[in-house]
């Protein structure tokens, strides 16, 4: 599972001085960081290094085993206009590609010498995650806003996405992720080029309602762009209704599963790597060709004895993503987060053209269908008490443990009450928060949803503390001899 954040940092028009700023950026952070965990941040616009080095601290102090690196062009060294990305080291090993980014840019200007010109408004990354060996191509983009009119700018986001299949090419990575502020309308770009193919997909969505930038008619230009083996575990991003003074734009929050293959010479085995605290459905029957062509991510028949060929159609399946119908909404203390509660978005029969290197052959090539169900969107907004921030859980029904084991009773030691599901557990945890302080540790290792997360909970957030303290270097918070806390086995 790969949790995802973008965030443009730029100022747009505020009277707050760049310390004020910073300092309210700092607790958003810190407050997104210890909530939603997320293992790569994407950053782009104008902000201090010695601001990006603090974001670098709390993120790497917010997520308990995290260390946190900053890898970035600086666009413009007067303004400090930067692409980042912000990755876990203990999560990924980067890997330094950079002699290949700049042999595929030779290559490109070969015929157009202005190909790609303003090359550092992206900068590549190459991670493999410690746990799977799983290899991602990441990328923060920025396209170009000022003194380039609209053809100009679908043409240098068109270079962009060459310029990133080229890299893919060279270092042939399993997935691509790409956090962007494209400054552009993105649904008339892919009207616009609905016949070409692309190495991603651009995830489009629509602000929420009651959003700053929705009140104020501003256009939505941040997105993740994914290639087709990743897939995302809502229909749209968790949108961070952060006040314009302090964000120009609204930051996203996404969440993506991705089959993790293990091939011998005759059998095929396929798991999903997924977070503990938003387990999503397993996908099953989707293995990795082991061709040396980047293209062929396929999805696949059930995996005999004998693989399956790979000379195959070069279109690809996105699998659809649930949506919870039943967000909570909690409180921070500085900024107001919002995100669609009831919009059911259904996606069917999705296909698009990611990672097409080559034109593929008419027959194969089907327009992407993304259907979006007529039901009206309703939206929930908290109002802050101290400052604002109130923002919503990503989706938790694709979770399995949110489904329920018939088996198994979650219970809370504090109140003696039971639920039919961790995800019920936890909205009771919500509903009391001002004397239940749950742990909530991950347990990376364990593949079983029903432990694979710490249930205790205290009546101080000092007890927590101590807790946390003493677990430390416990692996799974408890004595793994004794039976598991606040599961209550059930009787058959």
């Amino acid at each position: 599972m790969i949790s995802a954040l973008c965030i443009n940092l730029g100022k747009g028009k505020t009277e707050l001085h760049e310390p004020e700023r910073s300092s309210k950026i700092d607790d958003f952070v810190q407050n997104v960081a210890s909530e939603y965990k997320p293992d790569i941040v994407f950053s782009q616009d104008a902000y201090a290094t010695k601001h990006l080095e603090k974001i670098t601290t709390n993120l790497s102090n917010n997520i308990e085993g995290s260390r946190f690196v900053l890898k970035k062009n600086v666009i413009n060294e007067n303004t400090k206009d930067h692409v980042g990305i912000f990755l876990n080291e203990k999560i990924y090993l980067i890997i330094d590609i950079e002699n290949e980014c700049r042999k595929v840019l030779e290559n490109k200007r070969v015929d157009n010498a202005d190909f790609f010109n303003e090359d550092k408004r992206a900068v590549l990354v190459l991670a493999k995650t410690i746990i799977g060996g799983q290899k991602l191509l990441l990328s923060s983009f920025h396209a170009k806003k000022n003194k380039i009119n609209d053809p100009q700018r679908e043409k240098h986001i068109i270079e962009f996405f060459s310029y990133l299949e080229g890299v893919a090419e060279r270092v042939k990575p399993d997935h691509i992720l790409v956090g962007s502020d494209t400054n552009h309308r993105m649904k008339l770009f892919e009207r616009r080029t609905k016949t070409k193919t692309f190495c991603v997909k651009v995830l489009l969505y629509d602000y929420p309602e009651n959003c700053e930038r929705k009140i104020k008619e501003r256009n939505v230009y941040d997105f993740f762009m994914i290639s087709p083996g990743l897939i995302p575990t809502s229909a749209d991003p968790a949108v961070f209704n952060v006040d314009t003074a302090i964000l120009d734009h609204h930051p996203l929050f996404m969440r993506f599963e991705y089959p993790v293959s293990n091939t011998t010479s005759s059998t095929t085995s396929n798991t999903t790597i997924s977070a503990p605290n938003d387990q999503s459905k397993v996908v099953q029957n989707v293995a990795r060709p082991t061709s040396s062509n980047f293209g062929s991510f396929q999805p696949m028949e059930p995996v005999t004895s004998t693989p399956p060929a790979l000379n195959l159609p070069r279109t690809f399946h996105l699998r659809q993503p649930s949506l919870n119908q039943n967000q909570n909404v909690r409180t921070f203390s500085s900024m107001s987060l919002v995100s669609p509660n009831v919009h059911q978005k259904t996606i069917e029969n999705q296909q698009f053209h990611g990672l097409c290197f080559a034109q593929a052959p008419q027959q194969n090539i089907q327009k992407n269908k993304f259907q979006e169900s007529q039901g009206q969107k309703t939206y929930q907004k908290v109002q802050h008490s101290q400052a604002s921030i109130s923002h919503t859980q990503p989706s938790q029904q694709s979770n399995p443990a949110a489904k329920g084991n018939p088996e198994v009773k979650f219970k809370c030691e504090l109140c003696d009450q039971t639920f039919e599901t961790r995800h019920g557990l936890f909205t009771h945890f919500g509903m009391q928060k001002m004397n239940h302080f749950p742990c909530k540790e991950i347990f990376p290792g364990d593949q079983d949803t029903d432990r694979n997360i710490c249930l205790r909970v205290f009546t101080k957030e000092s007890s927590l503390k101590q807790h946390r303290t003493k677990q430390r270097n416990n692996a799974r918070h408890h004595n793994p001899s004794v039976a598991f806390p606040n599961i209550v086995k059930m009787q058959n």
